[in-house]
């Protein structure tokens, strides 16, 4: 007698990049500064955004669930997924590379360069990208106004039909050869019975307003997405008889994730959670930390990281590999045993043009 069929949830993590060159801010960060940043070409992650990076791998709960990766083919992005999800992707989970993913607008930080040469840099792990999806020319960046909302648009349905094949229960699997399905031409074929979807999906901050459907200053929303930060969404209507009006793609925030807060990336706050890792391998307690994160903070308020100059369209700017300004007042929340600060806004703004 034939098991019958348990229900399968679809979760779709939203994540946005770690930090990128171009989007280096701090209060001493001048508008010249930031309009140089941005003239960055496909800008690679700083090394506190490769830290932000890893510790999005250590705090990304659903690593052994993942069954797809879906990636912007921008640099940053690219690197993102790389580290932060090395583990799945050396399990066996290639990362798909999505043009509709990138950032939005026609600017140097959301124009890509050759492919072959940014999947070189990762490596052997490179190798693992699939590049299917992308046309020679996709680098040819000429976006038309409201192109990214169709981009957004036509991105929540293919995901939609990507999940549907996955979520989908022929009779004949169990019995006989799995049938297999093409998504955006790629073959997919169900998952196991009973088996949840996760599906990852690293990308920008514009586009992810648009693709969670966001306007942007809603009252009611939650805004940009900060660097390294992930959310999770169900597909509207899923366990409901009534979509209440909505597409089938379009995407609601499940419960949990609304009430988690986003942990500090600030370099301090990264270091002492990687330590906190280092001692919990070796058996040591977290409390076993020699400083606090209110002494921390104490410590840091007045200072500033001290880093070369560099120059960018002419543009004298700090060197951004380290350095940060930190901020002189935070809330401190407990986040996995650890206290970390949360970024003032007003000092660390998420910057909509990343």
């Amino acid at each position: 007698m034939a098991s019958p069929n348990v229900e399968t949830r679809v979760y779709i993590h939203l994540i946005r990049h770690a930090q990128g060159k171009h989007n280096y801010n701090s209060r001493t960060t001048t508008p010249a500064v930031r309009e140089a940043l941005r003239a960055i070409h496909n800008p690679s992650l700083t090394e506190r955004g490769e830290a932000e990076a890893l510790d999005l791998r250590h705090r990304f709960p659903y690593m052994n669930e993942l069954t797809h990766i879906i990636c912007s083919p921008l640099l940053r992005t690219i690197q993102t997924a790389a580290i932060a999800f090395e583990p799945a992707i050396r399990a066996g989970i290639k990362p798909i590379l999505i043009e509709d993913l990138r950032e939005t607008g026609t600017g140097p930080t959301s124009t890509g360069t050759t492919l072959t040469k940014v999947l070189e840099g990762l490596g052997e792990l490179g190798k693992c990208f699939d590049v299917s999806n992308m046309y020679e020319i996709w680098m040819v960046n000429s976006e038309v106004k409201y192109e990214s909302e169709k981009r957004a648009k036509r991105f929540r349905m293919m995901l939609k039909q990507l999940t549907d094949v996955l979520n989908s229960h022929d009779p004949a699997i169990g019995l006989g050869p799995i049938k297999l399905h093409m998504w955006n031409g790629l073959t997919a074929a169900p998952l196991n019975n009973g088996r949840d979807i996760h599906v990852a999906v690293v990308t920008h901050a514009e586009i992810l307003m648009k693709i969670i459907d966001e306007v942007k200053g809603d009252p009611n929303g939650r805004g940009y997405f900060w660097n390294a930060e992930f959310r999770t969404y169900e597909f509207r209507g899923a366990g409901n008889s009534e979509h209440g009006g909505h597409k089938p793609w379009d995407l609601l925030e499940i419960e949990e994730s609304l009430e988690s807060v986003h942990p500090s990336t600030q370099e301090e706050y990264l270091a002492e959670r990687a330590k906190a890792r280092e001692l919990e391998a070796s058996g040591v307690e977290h409390s076993a930390i020699s400083k606090t994160s209110d002494a921390v903070l104490k410590e840091n308020s007045v200072e500033k990281a001290k880093a070369g100059e560099s120059k960018v369209s002419g543009v004298e700017i700090p060197a951004i590999a380290n350095s940060v300004d930190v901020a002189t007042e935070q809330n401190i929340v407990l986040r996995n045993g650890l206290s970390m600060a949360v970024l003032d806004p007003l000092l660390f703004e998420r910057n909509p043009r990343i």
